[in-house]
C-alpha cells in the first residue's frame, strides 16, 4: 500500500512540475505577446505617420501643379489676345 501511494505521489508530482513549467512557459510567451504587439504598434504609428507626410506632400504638390496649369492657361489666354 506503501508503494502505491508513493507511486500516486510521484505521479501527482510530475504533473504538478509538468504543470508549473507549462505556467512558466505561458507566462514567457505572454511576454513576448506583449512586446511583439507593442512593436506592431508603434510600426502601424509611424505608417501613418509616413502616410500623412506623403499625403501632405502630395496635396501640396497637386496644388502647385494646378497653379502652374492656370497659370500656362491665363498666359497662353494673353498670348491669344
Amino acid at each position: 500500500m506503501i508503494d502505491e501511494f508513493k507511486e500516486k505521489n510521484d505521479t501527482l508530482s510530475d504533473l504538478v512540475s509538468k504543470y508549473q513549467s507549462f505556467a512558466e512557459e505561458n507566462e514567457e510567451l505572454k511576454k513576448k505577446y506583449s512586446n511583439e504587439r507593442e512593436r506592431l504598434i508603434e510600426k502601424i504609428r509611424e505608417l501613418y505617420s509616413e502616410i500623412s507626410k506623403v499625403s501632405k506632400g502630395y496635396e501640396e504638390r497637386n496644388s502647385e501643379l494646378e497653379l502652374e496649369v492656370k497659370s500656362e492657361r491665363d498666359h497662353n489666354i494673353e498670348k491669344k489676345d
